[in-house]
């Protein structure tokens, strides 16, 4: 793998993982920490309801009974609900009897209106019951909408730009790199040039001339006269 593509893949490694977060749907409150306090006449009843949950939320109750001592706690749909306040068999999917406090997660199997219901079953003494309820989507489709996909193709641009910056200036320091070498290597070149060879035959003892040939007696740049085999 070259330089460049190990830088890519080392900035894709650190933004992507920043794009994806900001284009992942997140858990939600649909009613954050809604406040239950109310009270419960003898042998009465207390209905709290929401109009829509979809499949998959999660309720989640945690109250106590401050006065009296225990109360009967259901969740049910809104047809189990409209039977069981019309005085017939109902079935719950939720239920707790005569209980002091409760915390507990649901999680809506179909979507529709779902009741909360508190009975007290006692003649003569009321119930003051005290908690929070929370209603909370696994994932809200909403953060997939067009902010989350700009987000998403903004770290996408920026990674492709540094990877482009990168590059560039990368491509800019191997050709100056390239350029030196070359002017380097004529450099070279002129400085240590390869000597020519002279034909062999001695110097002139005068003026320093090659003798050209070996058999001449004088010297062809002064014209003086070679002494002796021993010249050369």
């Amino acid at each position: 793998m070259n330089r460049r593509g190990f830088i890519f893949l080392v900035i894709l490694g650190i933004l992507l993982p920043i794009g994806v977060d900001a284009a992942t749907p997140r858990p939600r409150d649909i009613h954050p920490n809604a406040t239950i306090d109310i009270w419960v006449d003898p042998l009465g009843s207390h209905n709290y309801y929401w109009n829509n949950i979809e499949e998959g939320y999660t309720i989640h109750i945690d109250f106590d009974v401050t006065y009296g001592t225990d109360i009967d706690f259901y969740i049910l749909d809104e047809e189990n609900y409209d039977l069981w306040h019309n005085n017939q068999d109902a079935y719950a999917e939720v239920i707790k009897e005569s209980i002091g406090s409760i915390s507990e997660s649901f999680t809506v199997p179909s979507s529709g209106e779902w009741h909360m219901l508190f009975i007290n079953n006692d003649w003569l003494f009321s119930r003051h019951i005290e908690g929070t309820v929370t209603v909370s989507a696994p994932y809200v489709p909403n953060d997939l909408s067009t902010d989350g996909i700009i987000e998403g193709a903004a770290f996408l641009v920026f990674i492709v730009l540094v990877v482009g910056v990168i590059s560039r200036e990368y491509q800019k320091k191997q050709n100056a790199f390239s350029g030196q070498q070359s002017v380097y290597g004529q450099t070279q070149g002129h400085a240590t040039p390869i000597p020519r060879q002279t034909q062999q035959g001695g110097y002139c003892p005068y003026c320093g001339a090659p003798r050209v040939d070996s058999n001449a007696g004088f010297c062809s740049r002064c014209g003086r006269a070679f002494r002796g085999p021993e010249l050369g």
